[in-house]
């Protein structure tokens, strides 16, 4: 054939949908796949909110601490107590925050037997979590035992071993260690823990009693 061949007219192809991501922070939306590349943290998927978990016995006697005014010390014993029976009677209907809670409270009665229970319990649901390890070691110490700082010493020291990302927590964790240390009579150790304790740049200060009210008032810092 002679003729002119026919130029096929290529279709021009419509653009994809180009997905939109969201920030990280749900403030901006993304059109581009250029820009999404760019910017790592737009390709995070918004995440629902996460629902609250259902309260529990635990957590009313915990909200009814909360939200008493100048609660006596007699008030929040005896609250805290029923929480404790409440907690060792349903310990499959109760969270990780309810025994943290509690677990708070009962140290600042000097519970540190019923407190320690509490932390073990987090614990052994958050196994990772640096904060309920210190918890559990500050509760151990307070017990006032050899056993009790043998076993401070054993849970405090896999909690420096997880790494705080405070030089605060560091040193209130070393600190902590270096007590248990040193009344599990180990006191080369524990020398140590205090002289490193006094090389780690941070805003709780080294001087030793100083540290011990930062300690005391770990908690309400939580």
């Amino acid at each position: 054939m002679c003729g002119k061949s026919k130029k096929k007219r290529r279709k021009e192809r419509a653009a994809p949908d180009v997905p939109k991501f969201r920030m990280s922070n749900g403030k901006q939306t993304i059109d581009s796949q250029m820009d999404a590349l760019n910017d790592p943290q737009a390709l995070v998927p918004e995440k629902p909110p996460s629902k609250p978990p259902p309260e529990t016995a635990v957590g009313k006697i915990l909200k009814q601490i909360q939200e008493t005014e100048e609660i006596t010390r007699l008030e929040l014993s005896t609250l805290c107590h029923q929480g404790m029976d409440l907690f060792l009677a349903a310990k499959t209907n109760v969270n990780v925050d309810d025994a943290y809670g509690l677990g708070r409270h009962l140290l600042e009665l000097e519970d540190a037997v019923n407190a320690t229970e509490a932390f073990e319990w987090a614990v052994k649901k958050l196994p990772k979590s640096k904060e309920a390890r210190l918890s559990l070691g500050i509760a151990q110490l307070q017990q006032g035992t050899f056993a009790g700082a043998k076993k401070a010493a054993q849970t405090l020291n896999v909690a420096i071993g997880l790494r705080f990302t405070s030089n605060d927590r560091v040193n209130i964790a070393k600190y902590m260690y270096g007590e248990a240390l040193r009344r599990s009579y180990k006191y080369d150790k524990s020398l140590k823990e205090f002289e490193s304790i006094m090389s780690t740049k941070s805003n709780v200060t080294s001087d030793k009693d100083v540290l011990k009210d930062v300690v005391r008032s770990y908690f309400s810092a939580c």
